[in-house]
């Protein structure tokens, strides 16, 4: 899915910080493990943890941060992580 979606939006820290909740669906974070995994700085995490909680594609609870399971786009995203990985998988069977 990341391929996808850096093909589409290009190489940002916001979709950094996204990758790091699709691929870890349901997990909760904190900002810090965000940032930490995603490379990104703690406060430009937040930054976007914060904008993408707006649009209401993220939800937080306890200062714990999860892709919005109740969300279309949410859902999406993690069919597309899903195609993703079974892509590279066939991909790398045919090799």
């Amino acid at each position: 899915m990341t391929v996808v979606l850096r093909e589409l939006l290009g190489d940002s820290t916001k979709l950094s910080v996204l990758e790091e909740l699709i691929e870890r669906w349901g997990e909760p974070l904190t900002v810090d493990e965000i940032a930490s995994i995603s490379e990104v700085p703690v406060d430009v995490a937040r930054d976007h943890l914060r904008e993408l909680e707006a649009i209401g594609i993220v939800v937080a609870s306890d200062e714990k941060y999860t892709l919005n399971k109740r969300d279309e786009r949410a859902k999406a995203l993690q069919i597309l992580e899903n195609e993703e990985y079974v892509r590279i998988a066939e991909n790398s069977l045919k090799s």
